[in-house]
């Protein structure tokens, strides 16, 4: 198909026509990326949709309804959200904007101070304690470690009617009507908004690909059928402006194949094998398959560039008559001697034959040099 689409006639592009045309190609790649971009932006994210605020609420057995995730929750765009997270935003805004959970939380906040400043007050007093009571069985001050004493259990007590009034608070949070119908619904939409988004996540990457594909996809087609059109007309400005569009168009097209076919086709296939080496402990014959692949790939890949470039020579209009004056070989192009070689040392073509006579005639040439006849 490609032969078809070269051009055979004779006019050239200047070097400068060349910078310009790599300009476009550059700058046509580039709309195309943001117009692939932008495509993209268009299909609903999951990640927008079941925002991590929103699934942190929903993972959990127990979730913290007044941890930093219930109020960011109020700061997302509602229009993007599941109907389960714009329920959950709701109701979450509810809990922050209730003044009585708001005033039981400023009473546990200052209550865990108290607590805490007790523990330590009370560590330093079971310190000096102790020492007080070496002092005693020293006979130097009793009354001291009684002091003590007494201060600790003041401390213990205080302690104690602290932890309890804090357990009560949190009963208090717990028994609100809001926090019972947030929790509720949680627990009641867990499974759902887990399984929605798990799904949702697996069919926007193919939407992904869908989207990309049905942009680049008519680009391409319509840069080839230009070139093809005036490749038929011999318009050859035109066909090479074409031309350098279709290959440009070409390299998102196939980079974006390349993606779907190493996310979704060898991506097992290359785990699972990996996985088996590893287990018979054969992980080095991983490295002998990776050279061989190498080692075949660039054979091939050198071969297709040698036939390419004998291809292209024998196809060329180059007479008999310039093969034997540039002293190059009619079949591949390489230099030889007709005057010293039979054959060519490269792709062993016949350069000379005995004629009747017994002389050696060149065979690209129609008469021998002995006796002058064909």
């Amino acid at each position: 198909m490609l032969k078809s689409l070269k051009y055979k006639g004779g006019e050239r592009l200047s070097r400068w026509s060349i910078f310009f045309l790599l300009i476009l190609d550059v700058f046509v790649f580039t709309i195309i990326e943001y117009g692939v971009s932008f495509q993209k932006d268009i299909v609903t994210n999951p990640r927008v949709e079941y925002p991590y605020e929103c699934r942190k609420l929903t993972e959990s057995e127990n979730p913290d309804l007044y941890s930093g995730s219930t109020y960011q929750l109020n700061y997302i765009n509602k229009s993007e959200l599941s109907s389960e997270c714009r329920e959950i935003l709701q109701l979450s805004q509810s809990v922050i904007n209730d003044s009585e959970i708001t005033e039981t939380k400023s009473k546990i906040y200052t209550t865990k101070q108290e607590i805490t400043d007790l523990k330590t007050k009370l560590n330093s007093s079971y310190k000096h304690y102790d020492t007080s009571l070496l002092e005693t069985i020293a006979d130097r001050d009793k009354n001291r470690s009684i002091k003590l004493k007494k201060l600790i259990t003041q401390y213990e007590l205080k302690l104690k009617n602290r932890r309890e009034l804090l357990k009560d608070y949190e009963r208090l949070l717990e028994l609100n009507s809001n926090v019972v119908e947030l929790r509720n619904y949680l627990q009641k939409s867990r499974d759902k908004v887990n399984a929605d988004y798990e799904t949702a996540l697996k069919y926007y990457q193919v939407e992904m690909y869908a989207v990309s594909l049905l942009f680049i996809i008519p680009v391409v087609a319509i840069f080839y059928n230009q070139m093809k059109r005036r490749l038929e007309r011999d318009e050859y400005l035109k066909y090479t402006l074409y031309k350098h569009l279709f290959f440009t168009s070409l390299i998102p097209l196939f980079l974006t194949i390349f993606s779907i076919i190493y996310n979704y086709l060898p991506r097992v296939l290359i785990n699972a094998l990996i996985e088996l080496f590893y287990k018979l402990h054969l992980t080095f014959l991983l490295y002998y398959i990776l050279m061989g692949i190498g080692v075949f790939t660039i054979y091939f890949l050198v071969k297709y560039i040698q036939n390419r470039k004998i291809q292209r020579y024998r196809s060329s209009n180059i007479s008999s008559i310039e093969s034997y004056q540039k002293s190059e070989c009619s079949e591949c192009g390489n230099r030889v001697n007709y005057e010293s070689m039979n054959f060519c040392p490269y792709c062993s073509n016949s350069l000379k034959s005995r004629c009747e006579c017994g002389g050696m005639k060149i065979d690209i040439l129609n008469f021998c040099p002995e006796c002058g006849k064909g």
